[in-house]
């Protein structure tokens, strides 16, 4: 089970971010899709998870109320470490603007990413979030036919953390 968690700060305050495997696999060719989970947290809170003191779950565990996604996401956490300890291995530095569209009625936001890898290895992508009001299709049509007005050919690529973990 391949599964992502993250800490990151961005301007002044802390998020836990976790990736998962969607429960079917998705049948749109070209597109990374993971079920993915961020919530703020406290300070304190990222600095306990950082040293080992506290498990990254309790960082969601005060929402799993508020969402099945989050509920779903603690739980393939949960079966994969239990309570243990995550280990702070790396980091990479993440720049990132973002462009909020309409499609299909519903928000959209698009983001153009420049990261840098250890190795000060740099990447470009651009990235974008759903909301499950928004028809995974559509969106890929609507970005694939922008991409082409601007002559740049889509292309799917390894997730942030795999590519951070080949240039360790």
């Amino acid at each position: 089970k391949r599964i992502m968690v993250r800490l990151r700060e961005e301007d002044k305050h802390f998020y836990a971010t976790a990736k998962v495997p969607p429960i079917k696999k998705d049948t749109v060719k070209a597109l990374s899709h993971k079920i993915e989970a961020e919530v703020e947290i406290a300070p304190n809170l990222a600095k306990a998870i950082l040293s080992g003191e506290t498990s990254v779950i309790a960082a969601f565990s005060n929402h799993v109320e508020e969402s099945k996604t989050i509920n779903y996401v603690v739980k393939q956490i949960s079966d994969v470490i239990n309570d243990s300890a995550l280990k702070e291995i790396g980091s990479f530095t993440n720049m990132r603007c973002h462009l909020p569209v309409f499609l299909d009625s519903a928000a959209l936001v698009i983001e153009l990413d420049e990261t840098t890898f250890p190795g000060n290895v740099v990447h470009y992508e651009v990235e974008f979030e759903l909301t499950e009001n928004v028809n995974i299709k559509s969106a890929k049509k609507f970005l694939v036919d922008h991409f082409a007005k601007a002559k740049v050919k889509a292309s799917p690529s390894n997730s942030k953390s795999e590519r951070f973990f080949d240039y360790l």
